[in-house]
């Protein structure tokens, strides 16, 4: 497969010159005269090393990167380098939202604290990773607890432990794991009941807070979700189509504005997983940033407003204004994203050919929020050639969005399944 381009991934943007404070896209704001600059990793790992020749110099390729405007806020869609944006971002309007970010990535903190406010969670307790820390989860929350680390977010280290193994094998297949994602062996380890049964229902909830208030919550049904690590979500949709989770969309409101309270969010987005659990939402994980991938353009489709923005303001201690809510217009009633595979008897057929027509279909395809291809093409007796594809569509009503979307993938030979 092709290399990642050096520093290619790195999530943290500069956003250099006036910010239109009653932006409502990314559009808004680069009319207005912002402009917005990804800052490399390797400036990031400066800032964060501690030394100050290093961090002179990362601030100086900052600076440089906005060509004569100035470096108004910086932001990440991820949630980790948190040392940087305190940094770049050295005003008092930042500090709330750089609180909040912290409290995020603790997840043991982030539990105490949702449990403090009200918002239900999964049975849990933590400490050093141990025969007798997975002794006492199987006896608490019955053979298959999970467990996870205590820092940290996305689903790293996420495992779920499995009865047809012992304890012992068990423990040495979580500490591979845990070398695997670079998760620290000192990390504390929480255990938690498993929530949902065999149904699992879970939502990705993406919360707009406005001057301690919610002010959008869209949320998205994931359909399929890998079961075992890698936990992946394949298919989301919104709005939800399970009947159990309409009949439960009444008590989320309430949740988003407890989980705000609990994480100090007065002004900003949160993207928050919830599994329902007796009827109840346990809250799972909680992100101080908009989800990830095309969740940000689901979200501006359904409400006219996109999240990342709202993000960018909240680093200046704004919220999105009356005025941008007001001119907001919804593109679609519903959308569906996906993460599509080439199925493992069709890789051999993959081209670059077939895949340059899937992206003249696209292109002249309706109702098509956003997508991206990743595909090798090799002759090798070792590397398969392979293709990976994420998409969303927008539509009337969520069932018409998950049709749109399979007779648009299907006869390229991507399933979503």
């Amino acid at each position: 497969m092709t290399a990642e381009r050096p520093g290619g991934t790195s999530p943290v943007y500069g956003i250099y010159g006036p910010v239109n404070t009653d932006a409502a896209t990314l559009s808004d704001l680069l009319s207005g005269g912002a402009v917005i600059r990804q800052i490399p990793v390797s400036v990031l790992l400066a800032l964060e090393s501690g030394s100050s020749a290093l961090q002179d110099d990362a601030l100086d390729h900052v600076a440089a990167a906005g060509e004569g405007l100035p470096l108004t806020t910086a932001t990440c869609l991820d949630d980790y380098w948190n040392t940087s944006l305190q940094i770049l971002n050295d005003d008092i309007a930042y500090r709330p939202l750089a609180a909040s970010r912290c409290i995020a990535v603790d997840k043991a903190t982030t539990y105490d604290r949702l449990t403090a406010d009200g918002v239900p969670v999964p049975d849990y307790f933590y400490g050093s990773l141990s025969p007798q820390l997975i002794d006492n989860a199987i006896t608490a929350y019955g053979p298959r607890p999970v467990l996870k680390p205590a820092t940290g977010t996305s689903s790293l280290g996420v495992y779920r432990y499995r009865d047809d193994l012992s304890p012992a094998d068990n423990l040495a297949y979580y500490r591979i794991l845990l070398r695997m994602g670079n998760v620290p062996a000192t990390s504390n380890i929480i255990a938690m009941r498993y929530a949902g049964g065999a149904e699992g229902l879970e939502i990705g909830a993406e919360i707009t807070m406005g001057a301690g208030r919610v002010i959008s919550l869209v949320v998205h049904e994931k359909l399929t979700s890998t079961q075992v690590h890698p936990f992946v979500d394949r298919v989301m949709v919104s709005p939800p189509v399970h009947p159990k989770i309409i009949d439960a969309l009444p008590d989320l409101p309430g949740h988003a504005e407890r989980i705000a309270t609990a994480l100090g969010v007065v002004h900003g987005v949160l993207h928050a997983e919830l599994r329902l659990d007796g009827g109840v939402w346990q809250a799972l994980d909680i992100a101080v940033r908009p989800g990830g991938g095309l969740i940000a353009h689901s979200v501006q489709a359904i409400t006219g407003i996109d999240p990342r923005v709202c993000h960018i303001l909240a680093g200046l201690g704004r919220p999105v204004s009356d005025q941008a809510r007001n001119d907001a217009a919804a593109a679609y009633n519903a959308t569906c994203i996906a993460c599509c595979y080439t199925p493992p008897a069709r890789r051999a057929q993959v081209t670059f050919a077939k895949q340059a027509q899937v992206a003249a279909d696209f292109r002249g395809a309706t109702n098509v929020l956003g997508w991206h291809i990743n595909a090798a093409e090799v002759a090798d007796a070792l590397f398969e050639p392979d293709a990976g594809l994420s998409v969303g569509v927008g539509a009337p009503t969520p069932h018409a969005a998950l049709t749109r979307l399979r007779a648009l993938v299907e006869p390229h030979g991507y399933t979503a399944a």
